[in-house]
């Protein structure tokens, strides 16, 4: 095979005498296992380095994908891919097998953007607040056209699949077979470990910008701005994300934002179907949301459950939903859940109810467990643990839903003019909820008030010394 000796292999723990590079048993040397992939990149085009790295994203998938490559298994196990935009398919007058052409997760690979093109490292790469790399739907050079979906992951697909550090955008979902109206963005039926991405943009029937058709994938630190969900005939459910029915076990979304999503039908951020996998949001924010269709019973301007579902630390504002509506914040139509140390506050609601349903609401006998949360207009007994006092957000007309720290002097008893500084329950976040800190990976359970708990309601922290 002519392949040179004595590489060291980026996917494999060296057990062999010594360090750095060694020589593989048998007659074959391994490939290298790491892949580079930069747009501007003018040497060889192998992907074997940042000089020779592929210009074309989809060749760094297609050799993960090959089992047969350098006679290793994978292939690859990681993808570094340098800032600049890349589109599923080259066409430059695209046919429609072009627009069904996506990124397709391969398992046992991790895919990851923002870096610059000269690092040696993955902890090197760029901030998290930040993705300069981009995977666009919007193809076509002498004709513009749009794929059906940007990224996929099949049923195969478990968390070793791997996809950190992207904006996703412009895919559209607008076919009318099979799943060609589903998922613009992405569209899973497995079980990858997505982080860091910004989900924005995108277009389907259903689930403008996430459809998750099966399995049980971890969303960390994401970001769904901006989608939508358009077809009110069946459809027009869940513009940043829907969840189908199926499957078992739980979904995770930790440190997720979901803004400007709207949907023609119920849930504009978010639509949650029938049985299934148990969704789990943790120190999530959800802002101007919309179930936006006029003159009908349009539910859940944040999200619409009919599911378990369980909301902790999180934070829901300026969300709506239309004429005739029902919890412009969440609602629940069947699914016993739990919402633990949030806030619902200035969400909107049309039709005949009480003021609290513009925050929350719950038919069908659904049994709610709410603590230790601020609920506007509240006027069911929740407990004593929850209030309806004005959280006391630093900027509520900017979207700034950090909690003003005004008269939090730490002098002991309850000084804070925020009614929702520290009045979360400690014991509700541990493990990931707390060592990850808040929406932006601040510290939780900073003490201000010098009472019992520390943690904040919602999903921002107010820092020491604000």
């Amino acid at each position: 095979m002519d392949t040179a000796r004595r590489k060291d292999h980026f996917c494999t723990t060296d057990t062999g005498h010594g360090s750095g590079d060694k020589t593989d048993m048998g007659a074959y040397e391994a490939n290298k296992g790491l892949i580079h992939v930069d747009k501007d990149a003018t040497g060889g085009d192998d992907g074997s380095s940042w000089a020779n790295a592929y210009t074309d994203l989809q060749d760094a998938f297609s050799q993960a994908g090959d089992d047969t490559f350098a006679d290793y298994d994978p292939a690859a196990c990681e993808v570094w891919v340098a800032e600049g935009t890349y589109k599923t398919s080259s066409c430059s007058i695209c046919s429609d097998g072009d627009k069904q052409e996506s990124f397709e997760l391969i398992d046992g690979v991790g895919v990851y953007g923002k870096f610059a093109g000269t690092e040696t490292a993955r902890s090197q790469r760029g901030a998290a607040t930040t993705s300069a790399t981009i995977l666009t739907g919007l193809i076509g050079t002498a004709s513009p056209a749009q794929a059906y979906h940007v990224v996929t992951a099949g049923s195969g697909v478990t968390s070793s699949a791997v996809l950190d550090g992207f904006t996703i955008k412009k895919g559209k979902a607008n076919g009318s077979s099979g799943d060609l109206d589903k998922g613009g963005g992405l569209l899973i039926s497995g079980s990858p470990t997505l982080g860091q991405l910004i989900i924005k943009q995108n277009l389907a029937k259903n689930g403008g910008g996430v459809y998750l058709k099966s399995g049980n994938p971890t969303f960390t630190d994401c970001a769904f701005i901006d989608n939508d969900a358009n077809d009110g005939s069946g459809g027009g459910r869940g513009a940043g994300l829907y969840v189908a029915s199926g499957g078992g076990g739980s979904l995770e979304f930790l440190r997720c934002n979901f803004n400007n999503n709207t949907s023609l039908d119920h849930g504009g951020g978010v639509y949650i179907a029938g049985t299934g996998a148990e969704p789990h949001f943790t120190n999530c924010l959800f802002y101007r949301n919309d179930a936006d269709q006029e003159d009908n019973t349009t539910r859940g301007g944040a999200i619409y459950t009919n599911r378990l579902m369980v909301l902790k630390g999180c934070t829901f504002a300026k969300n709506w939903c239309g004429d005739n509506a029902r919890g412009g914040g969440v609602y629940l139509q069947t699914g016993n859940s739990v919402l633990r140390n949030c806030i619902l506050w200035n969400n909107e609601a049309g039709g005949t109810h009480d003021q609290e349903g513009d925050q929350l609401r719950a038919d069908n006998s659904v049994t709610l467990t709410v603590t230790n949360s601020c609920i506007m207009e509240m006027s069911t007994d929740w407990g004593d643990t929850n209030n309806k006092f004005d959280p006391k957000f630093d900027n509520f007309e900017m979207d700034d839903y950090d909690l003003d720290p005004e008269n939090c002097g730490g002098q002991g008893g309850d000084t804070c003019t925020s009614s929702a500084i520290d009045a979360g329950e400690d014991d509700d976040c541990t493990g990931a909820c707390e060592s990850g800190g808040d929406v932006k990976k601040r510290t939780r359970k900073v003490n201000l008030d010098n009472v019992d708990n520390d943690i904040d309601m919602g999903s921002l922290e107010t820092p020491s010394g604000s």
